[in-house]
């Protein structure tokens, strides 16, 4: 799979991941098994297609310290939404500060992989 493959993919997953959570959000609790389940699994394929592209974009590019720091905090806006969005589903914590938690990360965590993933591939 060629990088401009990987790119599409990681957006439109993106893309996919977000529409699913909004839909996850508007179905109410307790989440709908099937819309839940396929949001878990549709983040759970775009940070493994983002993974492997944006490791296979440090082989063959030269990689500074911004851009290092840009795709660790990256990193952990992923395990702090996969972290939330399972406290959300459990429910054992304050929901409505943990759904705070949860939209943050993804706001930062796709702002933060677009603009690391731009200065990837602008080098």
């Amino acid at each position: 799979m060629s990088i401009e493959q990987m790119i599409m993919g990681s957006g439109i997953l993106i893309f996919l991941t977000i529409a699913s959570g909004i839909l996850v959000s508007h179905s109410g609790k307790p989440y709908q098994p099937f819309i839940f389940t396929m949001h878990k699994l549709i983040a759970l394929g775009m940070v493994a297609v983002t993974a492997i592209l944006i490791f296979n974009l440090f082989k063959i590019l030269e990689i500074n310290d911004l851009i290092l720091f840009l795709v660790i905090a990256s990193g952990v806006s992923a395990i702090t939404l996969f972290v939330s969005g399972a406290l959300m589903s459990i429910g054992k914590a304050s929901f409505s500060l943990i759904k705070v938690i949860h939209v943050v990360a993804t706001i930062l965590g796709v702002v933060v992989l677009v603009l690391s993933l731009f200065l990837l591939l602008r080098i």
